[in-house]
This record gives C-alpha cells, sequence and structure tokens, in this order.
C-alpha cells in the first residue's frame, strides 16, 4: 500500500479479533473482517454501530462466500451517463442494521419471487452456528453434527416444513458436502469475494454507488452474486 500512495500511514497490530479493543476500533473509518466466529464480529460490528464506523465481514467456503455490510446511517448518490455527461442523483440515504439484528432475522421472510432464502446463506449460518458450538469449522468428520445443528436451525425459521418458495432441502447428504467443504480456502473465490469488498469500501467512502444493502452471497454453483436484506427494510 506504501508503495502506492506514500502518503498513507500504515500500523500493523498483532492482535485477533477476540482482543480488538474498541478504542482501536473507534480510531479507524472501517472495518474488514475475514473469517473468524460470528460472535467476534458482532462484537466489532457492534463497537462500530456505536462510533459510526462502516463494517465489512466475508467468509469463504469451499465455491461459495458470504459478505455482511453494515454502514450505518449512508448517505449515497448514483452516477449515471458517461464522460462529460455524468451527472449524479440527488441524495439517498439507507439506515443499516447491525449485524446482530440482521441474525434475528427469520429465514421464511428473506426469500423473494424467485425463490427462498439463499442456499448459501443457509449454509454459512451452519456453519457459523458449528463453529460457535465448538470453536472451529468441522471437518468431514463432524457430518452428523451439522446434519444435526442444519436442522434445528431451518426447522427454527420456519424453512424446513414444505411451502412454495419458503422451505429449504436439507438431507445427510447436504451436511456430509458442507462439512467437507467448510474448510476449504479457494483462491479463485477469495479473489472474487475480494473485489466485491474492494469495490464496495471505495463505493463507501467516496458515497457515490449503491451499496450492498446488506448481505452478498457468491453462489456455489452459478458463481454468481446475489444480495438481499435481512431484516427487511421498514416500509415507510
Amino acid at each position: 500500500i506504501r508503495e502506492l500512495n506514500t502518503l498513507v500511514s500504515v500500523e500493523a497490530v498483532e492482535l485477533g479479533a477476540a482482543t480488538v479493543p474498541e478504542e482501536l476500533v473507534a480510531a479507524h473509518s472501517l472495518v474488514i473482517v475475514a473469517d473468524g466466529p460470528l460472535s467476534h464480529r458482532v462484537r466489532l460490528d457492534g463497537y462500530c454501530k456505536k462510533h459510526g464506523k462502516a463494517f465489512f465481514a466475508a467468509q469463504a467456503f469451499g465455491l461459495a462466500g458470504a459478505l455482511f455490510v453494515d454502514l450505518g446511517n449512508h448517505t449515497y448518490r448514483v452516477e449515471t451517463g458517461q464522460g462529460e455527461n455524468v451527472k449524479l442523483s440527488e441524495p439517498k440515504l439507507v439506515e443499516f442494521p447491525s449485524l446482530a439484528e440482521s441474525l434475528t432475522a427469520r429465514w421464511d421472510t428473506l426469500g423473494d419471487r424467485w425463490g427462498s432464502v439463499p442456499r448459501d446463506y443457509v449454509n454459512y449460518r451452519i456453519l457459523s452456528e458449528f463453529q460457535e458450538r465448538t470453536g472451529r469449522l468441522p471437518s468431514p468428520e463432524d457430518a452428523n453434527d451439522v446434519f444435526a445443528i442444519g436442522k434445528q436451525l431451518l426447522a427454527s425459521h420456519g424453512v424446513l416444513e414444505e411451502r412454495p418458495k419458503v422451505s429449504v432441502s436439507w438431507s445427510e447428504g447436504d451436511a456430509s458436502r458442507l462439512a467437507a467443504i467448510a474448510q476449504a480456502s479457494i483462491a479463485p473465490v477469495c479473489a472474487m469475494l475480494g473485489g466485491i469488498i474492494g469495490q464496495e469500501v471505495v463505493k463507501c467512502i467516496s458515497g457515490k454507488g449503491e451499496p450492498v444493502e446488506n448481505w452478498f452471497v457468491l453462489e456455489e454453483v452459478t458463481e454468481h452474486g446475489k444480495t438481499f436484506r435481512a431484516p427487511a427494510a421498514k416500509k415507510k
């Protein structure tokens, strides 16, 4: 970074996410977290919320990935046109929920007209729950525990039973596959997810461009990206 811009101040702090103090978060403009237990992310986002800082949290697993964005009360403009004809829209205000609030959104409310809650978001939440309970991501030998956790979560969020455009299939085979890839970090997937984060950081700092609001998932099957909001925006 210093080679690109000698005016940039670069400081290395050798602390894990579990021990980052509030004052360190308050001294920066934004925080980006990659991997780590969900509870650590919730704590850091709480600090960001308190001090008006932007927060990004991402995790790649196998061929999929997930990104959470909390920009607080964020104002942005959208550019239209090209060259000398570029115009900026009127300022738009978006109120982002915290990660803690977002995690309470029931999955049966997160679908759209094309289908249910994104499957890779469900997988991300199952892996996160396993990590919270055990302190690590699962391995292939943990497939039975992953299956049980997944079944509990899907049932509690109302997506296990058969409901059109709401239910999510979940089998022992699904659990075995998820456990097998949970610890895999594949370079091209990490690169794509990192590119999305970089793009969102630039939009956040510049105030130009519509931001991810507030979840982005990189879908394993298609490698397409999908955004959705959790919880849904309140109607005004």
